[in-house]
């Protein structure tokens, strides 16, 4: 089963987008395990990125990604870190520039959060990706990642739902 990337026409609702759980090892303890999620969305403009972790006191180290990956099995990674610093890598190569990012903290009914959102101009994307466009039912291999003490990885095969 695929994830779905979300399409808005206009500014994203990140409230009326999918929700995919970053999921821990199970060989780490229940009550050492972190609470994550992810959501994606595609604009005309651009393909956007929210990931959130629930944890009261992240490590200084803690950072959250986002990571693309074409057919050649090169990567395109946006990372942002606790600090409030990022960064976004093509096959390596920094690109920071190309990418738009802010952290985000706060507090629900689940506990107390930080994350981050990502936006990447959708030429740069199609550019990676080595397409012209993106339509509904396209698939984009992305992972989203959580990492400090121990490492949350969600990947999937997402699809574009329109």
């Amino acid at each position: 089963m695929s994830a779905q990337i979300n399409y808005f026409e206009d500014r994203v609702d990140w409230e009326g987008c999918s929700i995919e759980k970053l999921t821990c090892s199970k060989d780490i303890p229940i009550n050492n395990r972190i609470f994550a999620l992810g959501r994606s969305a595609l604009t005309p403009s651009s393909l956007d990125c929210r990931i959130w972790s629930f944890e009261c006191f992240p490590k200084d180290c803690a950072s959250l990604s986002w990571t693309i990956k074409n057919d050649k099995n090169e990567e395109m990674k946006a990372e942002a870190f606790k600090d409030g610093s990022f960064s976004l890598k093509v096959q390596g190569k920094e690109k920071k520039d190309e990418l738009t990012c802010c952290l985000i903290t706060g507090e629900d009914l689940q506990g107390e959060y930080w994350g981050s959102v990502f936006s990447v101009p959708l030429d740069t994307v199609l550019s990676f990706l080595g397409k012209k466009s993106l339509k509904a039912d396209d698939r984009i291999y992305m992972e989203f990642k959580k990492e400090g003490a121990e490492p949350s990885v969600f990947s999937d095969l997402f699809r574009i739902s329109c």
